[in-house]
C-alpha cells in the first residue's frame, strides 16, 4: 500500500510521492516520510522512515498546515 519512494543519491536520498497527512505541522521544522527504501525485501522490511526538513527544497505541503 505504501507507494512513496526513496532512492539513494550519493550521501541523500531522493523522495518521490505524496504524503497524505501531517499531525501538527504548524511551525514544525520537519516532517517524517515514511517511504519504500527496498522494493525488492520482505514486506515488513521494506520501509524506511525519514525525517525530511521543511525547507527542503522540492517538498510543498500546505500552506495552511504552516
Amino acid at each position: 500500500m505504501l507507494s512513496t519512494r526513496a532512492v539513494r543519491d550519493g550521501d541523500d536520498y531522493v523522495i518521490n510521492g505524496h504524503k497524505w497527512f501531517s499531525s501538527n505541522a504548524t511551525g514544525a521544522d520537519f516532517l517524517i516520510a515514511m517511504v519504500v527504501t527496498d522494493p525488492d525485501a520482505p514486506p515488513y522490511q521494506r520501509a524506511s522512515m525519514i525525517i525530511v526538513p521543511t525547507d527542503t527544497p522540492g517538498s510543498t505541503w500546505p500552506a495552511t498546515s504552516r
